[in-house]
């Protein structure tokens, strides 16, 4: 499996990234982000709690790094979780496609130096037919939300580009994992295109930086 540098430090508190003593100033999902202050506080309203968004993306995201543990055959232990999540957490381990892949990343932490850029991708794996799938897997809170939930092209391209650059290491389609309750999906996009949509964004990002 692709293996995380050494000289990358992800302090998880503050989600800021560190590569060697240089600390990161940017993260993919601080470039990309363009919600508006009122879409901000909707999700900020509905984040803490038992019902909230947090908890419920925190444990999906940790059941399914321990389910591609498993399958790259690394001794893992048993992994615990409320049942009321279940019925994300079941549907997400028996998707297709997991169905004779091979797993290439989980959780893999990316830099660039140069623009001061943290990331960390969820998982990439080589499908039964050989393909390099980098993904992303998203959260939802209702079945209706599966089928409206956008593809995450932006982020992916973020991390796409860091790992060309960083590892020379290309895929042959990207996706992202729609999870919610009774039913998992995964939306393919094309690399080309996260990658232009990442470039996009990141112009725009910087455009908007103040000049010193």
């Amino acid at each position: 499996m692709l293996e995380s540098d050494p000289l990358i430090t992800f302090h998880e508190a503050i989600h800021r990234y560190q590569y060697g003593d240089q600390w990161m100033i940017n993260s993919v999902t601080r470039v990309i982000d363009d919600l508006t202050p009122e879409a901000r506080e909707r999700i900020a309203a509905t984040k803490a709690g038992p019902d909230g968004w947090e908890i419920r993306g925190n444990t999906v995201h940790a059941a399914l790094e321990h389910h591609l543990l498993k399958l790259a055959g690394r001794d893992v232990a048993p992994f615990e979780f409320d049942e009321r999540w279940s019925l994300w957490i079941d549907p997400m381990i028996d998707h297709w496609i997991w169905d004779g892949c091979t797993v290439e990343a989980v959780e893999l932490r990316l830099c660039d130096p140069t623009k001061s850029l943290g990331g960390s991708l969820d998982f990439i794996i080589r499908d039964e037919n050989g393909r390099r799938i980098l993904a992303d897997a998203k959260s939802v809170s209702s079945a209706k939300g599966v089928e409206t939930r956008k593809p995450a092209d932006k982020q992916l391209g973020g991390y796409l580009q860091m790992l060309i650059d960083s590892h020379r290491y290309g895929v042959e389609q990207c996706g992202t994992l729609v999870v919610g309750p009774g039913v998992t999906r995964m939306k393919p996009s094309n690399p080309d295109d996260c990658l232009a949509a990442w470039l996009s964004a990141w112009q725009k990002f910087n455009d908007q930086q103040p000049d010193f």
